[in-house]
């Protein structure tokens, strides 16, 4: 129940932080994603995932655009925090979120 309550949470978060995203940048965010398995991610943006986010897990990812580039958005979680970011092919961060 925890996991599924705790799964519940996330979705809620990434869809009003998709929202939030496109309120509060001026940066053109491609609302469409599509969604890949984690096993996916490239290994630039896995080694800034590594270096930024230690101990956090991949639970979900995205492939999608941001100013009309190819980018991805990677949800991921530690115990009970969790945090979505957008990130471009090459693993640069372009925007994230922090609970």
């Amino acid at each position: 129940m925890k996991k599924k309550h705790s799964l519940m949470l996330v979705v809620f978060i990434l869809l009003t932080y998709s929202v939030t995203f496109a309120q509060s940048k001026k940066t053109e965010i491609n609302t469409v994603k599509i969604k890949i398995k984690v096993s996916e991610i490239p290994t630039a943006i896995t080694k800034t995932l590594n270096k930024e986010y230690t101990n956090f897990v991949a639970e979900k990812a995205f492939k999608t655009k941001m100013d009309n580039k190819q980018a991805y958005f990677i949800s991921l979680i530690k115990d009970e925090v969790s945090t979505a970011v957008y990130i471009d092919t090459k693993g640069k961060i372009l925007n994230k979120k922090n609970n």
